[in-house]
């Protein structure tokens, strides 16, 4: 049964929520601040086998001591929604929608107030919160921050497409651009700059790859770089 939570209960079963993820972890939250009592409990999470945690966050200033925490953690994605407001935090078992963004300021400093729900007792209200992360895992707003280098590649295809001028060329999410082009980019050496197709399926995307992203929505979600949610 659905239960009421002020400020201390929301970070007491947060933390549960964390150590006790056994399949899939997911933390929807705006502002991404790490405290190391926090951060200490997503390692934990990230010893277990098979678990995959997935991070969704919304304001693009994590600080470079941030960025070098999470590349510790060998089963995390971590995804971009500029426009993302909602606060939602959830592994197979429970999920707390609330207030209170991932940011050890909150949890010090704000009044906050949040609503526990278990997945069998509340099962509707829990799917409809797991159904709509899904809809922003789907969303083409969405962009890839950072992968671990733990998820399995061995389906990867042999041959990619050169994500400027959709040649055929070795299959590498490093390197996905042809020699040619390679040569021309590296002039300016701006990852970030708009290209023409996907690496993997050669589909054009209309200035939505880059060298930092150059897969397609659809190809990403489809590589088992993100979790079954």
């Amino acid at each position: 049964m659905a239960k009421f939570l002020r400020t201390k209960g929301i970070a007491k079963h947060l933390e549960d929520i964390i150590i006790q993820a056994k399949d899939h972890l997911v933390l929807v939250t705006p502002y991404l601040k790490l405290s190391s009592s926090f951060f200490d409990r997503l390692i934990q999470a990230d010893s277990r086998e098979n678990i995959n945690i997935t991070i969704i966050f919304g304001k693009d200033d994590l600080q470079v001591q941030e960025w070098k925490k999470l590349e510790r953690l060998r089963n995390l994605t971590v995804l971009y929604f500029p426009s993302l407001h909602a606060k939602c935090y959830f592994n197979e078992r429970e999920m707390i929608i609330g207030s209170m963004n991932f940011y050890e300021y909150s949890e010090n400093n704000n009044v906050e107030m949040a609503i526990l729900l278990d997945a069998i007792q509340d099962k509707q209200v829990y799917e409809d919160g797991v159904e709509e992360v899904g809809a922003l895992l789907k969303s083409d707003r969405l962009e890839v921050a950072l992968v671990s280098n733990n998820h399995d590649t061995s389906d990867e295809p042999i041959n990619g497409h050169c994500i400027r001028c959709n040649g055929e060329i070795p299959y590498d999410l490093g390197k996905p651009l042809c020699f040619n082009h390679y040569r021309t980019w590296a002039n300016f050496g701006d990852y970030e700059y708009p290209e023409k197709y996907c690496h993997t399926c050669g589909g054009s995307t209309h200035g939505k790859t880059s060298m930092m992203y150059p897969q397609c929505s659809k190809c990403f979600k489809n590589s088992g770089m993100l979790q079954k949610i």
